[in-house]
């Protein structure tokens, strides 16, 4: 299959992958604040909304993977590419071990263990792991927004949302530190930034290569 084959499903893959990541983000968010994680986990639309939601990450690292030519012949820099691989590893963690997680293993604790999904008590090693999930997106959000806010690549907009995105993620994670909360506002909010993140992604994915302008500079939808 030729390069721009590859190119066009990538980009088609990417747009895709951030339709149903933002879907199952929502739906997730309004799920969480109306009904507590054991009844959630014993229900069978909580393991398929999951898998829905694991195949949105898949969809998007793997169209993510495919931008990586684009950002090269556009000039993106080392600085580009870093931050795509440190946001593709954030969506692995969080879209697809997260979302499997919930749709495996989370029915099989409401049935054997419901005090586990109960507790508010996260284990240190689970932090870590969160904590360098989040560290990821957020840093390689704003790696990933340099080569746009410099000119390099166009539009500047995409940069501006990527940076909006990091901190969103951040503020979200401080102000849901505890995890899905009763109220949708606040479950909407802590999603927000991942969702625009995807959203940027999906963006990306319009366009199906990055023509060169005559000034040098790669062009982006």
């Amino acid at each position: 299959m030729a390069t721009p084959d590859l190119e066009r499903l990538g980009g088609q893959a990417r747009v895709l992958g951030a339709v149903v990541t933002g879907l199952h983000l929502v739906a997730r968010s309004v799920l969480t604040s109306s009904v507590s994680a054991v009844e959630l986990a014993r229900s069978p639309g909580w393991m398929l909304l999951n898998m829905l939601g694991a195949s949105g990450a898949i969809l998007l690292l793997a169209g993510t993977a495919a931008l990586l030519p684009q950002l090269v012949r556009g000039g993106g820099g080392l600085l580009a590419l870093i931050g795509l691989a440190l946001v593709g590893w954030f969506w692995l963690f969080s879209g697809v071990f997260l979302d499997l997680h919930a749709a495996l293993l989370m029915p099989w604790l409401a049935k054997e263990a419901p005090w586990m999904l109960t507790g508010r008590d996260i284990p240190s090693t689970l932090l870590v792991v969160l904590g360098s999930a989040l560290l990821a997106l957020c840093s390689g959000a704003v790696l990933l927004a340099i080569p746009f806010l410099r000119g390099r690549l166009q539009p500047m907009w995409v940069g501006i949302a990527l940076l909006a995105g990091a901190a969103l993620s951040l503020a979200g994670d401080l102000v849901a530190r505890d995890g899905p909360s009763s109220s949708l506002a606040l479950n909407l909010f802590s999603n927000l930034g991942p969702i625009l993140v995807a959203g940027v992604l999906g963006s990306l994915g319009v366009r199906l290569s990055l023509p060169l302008q005559p000034n040098g500079r790669g062009e982006l939808p």
